[in-house]
C-alpha cells in the first residue's frame, strides 16, 4: 500500500466530545527512542504523525520537543511538559500554547484546559509521557517499524481495555488503530 491509499486522518466523529489519542512510532520489540533519538529514519511515517496531528493540540515531554530541532511542528498547538522547568512547561514559540503543569499536578488539568479550545489531543511521547496518559487515552494510533533496532525507551504495554480496529500495511511500517472498549477512560 502506497500511502496516500492510508486514510491520513482517523478522526472520523463529528461530536465534540474530547478524544485523547496517543501516536506513536515503536519499532518490533516496542522500542521508541535510543539517547534522545529515533534510531530510525522512516519519511513515510514522519508525514503520517504530520497529516495526523495537523491542527490539533499535541502533548509531548521535553526531551522528544528538543530533539524534533526547531522549528517543529508547525500547524499544532504544542503542549511541552517538563518536570526541570518552572511550573513544568518549557515555552514555546509560534503555535505553541502556554500551560502552567507539573508532573506533580494532575494530568487532567492539561487535558481540561486544552479541551476548551479542542476536541483531538495527540499524545506525542516520549516515554514517560506515554506511560503517565495511557489510563485516559481513548484511541492509540501505533506505526510499528519492521525490524528491530538498540532502543532504550519502550512503549508502555497495552491495556486489556484496547481493542485493535483497523491495521494498514505500509512499505517498512504497519499502522495499527486500537480503541478504548473498557468502562470508560480515567478522565472525563
Amino acid at each position: 500500500m502506497i500511502l496516500t491509499d492510508l486514510p491520513m486522518n482517523f478522526d472520523t466523529k463529528t461530536d465534540t466530545t474530547l478524544r485523547i489519542i496517543q501516536i506513536a512510532a515503536v519499532e518490533a520489540g516496542g522500542g521508541l527512542g535510543f539517547r534522545g533519538r529515533i534510531p530510525w529514519d522512516c519519511p513515510a511515517d514522519r508525514q503520517f504523525f504530520r497529516r495526523q496531528t495537523q491542527g490539533h493540540i499535541v502533548v509531548l515531554g521535553r526531551v522528544t520537543y528538543e530533539s524534533l530541532g526547531r522549528p517543529s511542528l508547525p500547524g499544532r498547538r504544542i503542549v511541552v511538559l517538563s518536570s526541570c522547568c518552572p511550573h513544568g512547561l518549557m515555552p514555546v514559540s509560534g503555535e505553541g500554547i502556554c500551560m502552567p503543569v507539573s508532573w506533580s499536578q494532575k494530568i487532567e488539568r492539561v487535558f481540561e484546559i486544552a479541551a476548551k479550545t479542542d476536541a483531538v489531543i495527540y499524545i506525542g511521547g516520549g516515554a514517560r509521557v506515554y506511560a503517565g496518559t495511557m489510563a485516559f487515552a481513548d484511541e492509540l494510533i501505533l506505526s510499528r517499524m519492521h525490524g528491530h533496532y538498540t532502543c532504550d525507551r519502550f512503549y508502555p504495554a497495552l491495556p486489556k481495555t484496547m481493542q485493535l480496529v483497523e491495521r494498514y500495511a505500509m512499505d517498512g511500517f504497519d499502522v495499527y488503530r486500537y480503541v478504548c472498549r473498557g468502562n470508560g477512560r480515567a478522565f472525563g
